[in-house]
């Protein structure tokens, strides 16, 4: 054999070992891919969603079908419906569904509806329901319903609506479900009012009187003197204003009668939001002796705050007054 076809038999040596260490590096990456979509829920789209129900359980750990939270997506996040209504912290539903997309079950244990209560199954009342739109537009229901612990490893029998089997999974999908209404409530309280702002007014009447106003124009932000704000400052003064955040929220069955007692005097600090999406929103905070209590008028709210919460509005009355 010539110099010539040991060349090319090396070339063909070394083209077919190429190739065969591709081939097993796609088989590889294949693989991966289906073991990561074997077993998913497959939860509809979120463009598709229109509710989400939470069940809860009575105090005997009963599913209770007059007991629950119910979110809905809005244009820009999702608001709470029941048991008060209120936005949802975007951020808590948008991580349970991306959760429950990428939970795995792991086999599937049966497949008649008639061995449900082996498991305990019962299709009364479901764990959650998520509703949706099909792509032909109608309505329709995605349900879980949890059944007993598995005996062995931190594993949870469950089934899916529509469906005659029963999975057995992580019991990490029980604690997923699990949500109260404080869980998926949004603690900030001015969050959403400040995402299409066009007019904020703040007034401390306090010790040390200050006050401070600025409105959306055609030349963007300017303060109640005339004189324009920054984009700069003006984010500045969202993302401070944004970091409020309450620490207990007060049955919302005693907002009147609280209200009612704390307007007897004049608040600490006043606020007025003005958004394009939400309206106008007024928050009041009075001091209550060890912490502050805020009231939210537009949605009939009463919630708590630490004392600290007032530095977040510091940057407003110092800066740019």
């Amino acid at each position: 054999m010539n110099r010539r076809s040991w060349f090319i038999v090396a070339f063909l040596v070394l083209l077919g070992m190429s190739l065969i260490a591709y081939w097993d590096e796609w088989k590889t990456e294949q693989e991966l891919v289906e073991k990561q979509s074997k077993n998913r829920l497959k939860l509809p789209k979120k463009g598709q969603i229109s509710q989400l129900t939470f069940y809860h359980r009575d105090e005997n750990q009963h599913l209770d079908a007059s007991r629950f939270t119910k979110v809905r997506p809005l244009e820009h996040g999702w608001e709470i419906v029941n048991p008060v209504e209120t936005f949802a912290d975007d951020r808590a539903v948008n991580t349970f569904l991306k959760n429950m997309n990428l939970y795995q079950y792991e086999k599937t244990l049966a497949n008649k509806a008639s061995e449900f209560s082996l498991f305990g199954i019962d299709r009364g009342c479901p764990d959650f329901e998520l509703e949706y739109r099909t792509q032909g537009g109608k309505l329709a229901k995605w349900r879980i319903y949890l059944g007993h612990d598995a005996p062995v490893g931190y594993m949870v029998y469950f089934t899916i609506d529509a469906q005659k089997k029963v999975y057995i999974g992580s019991k990490h999908l029980a604690l997923m479900l699990k949500k109260s209404p404080f869980d998926l409530r949004e603690k900030r309280p001015l969050k959403p009012w400040l995402q299409d702002l066009t007019e904020l007014k703040l007034i401390r009447k306090a010790g040390d009187p200050m006050h401070f106003s600025a409105k959306e124009g055609a030349q963007g932000f300017k303060k109640e003197s005339g004189k324009a704000l920054t984009l700069e400052q003006f984010q500045s003064i969202k993302r401070e204003l944004e970091k409020v955040a309450i620490t207990e929220f007060v049955f919302h069955g005693l907002y009147q009668k609280m209200l009612e007692h704390y307007s007897k005097e004049e608040p600490l600090l006043s606020l007025y939001i003005v958004s394009k999406s939400h309206q106008r929103a007024d928050f009041q905070l009075y001091f209550s002796g060890v912490d502050l209590v805020g009231f939210n008028t537009k949605k009939k709210e009463v919630f708590k705050l630490p004392i600290a919460s007032l530095r977040y509005f510091d940057k407003s009355f110092t800066h740019y007054r």
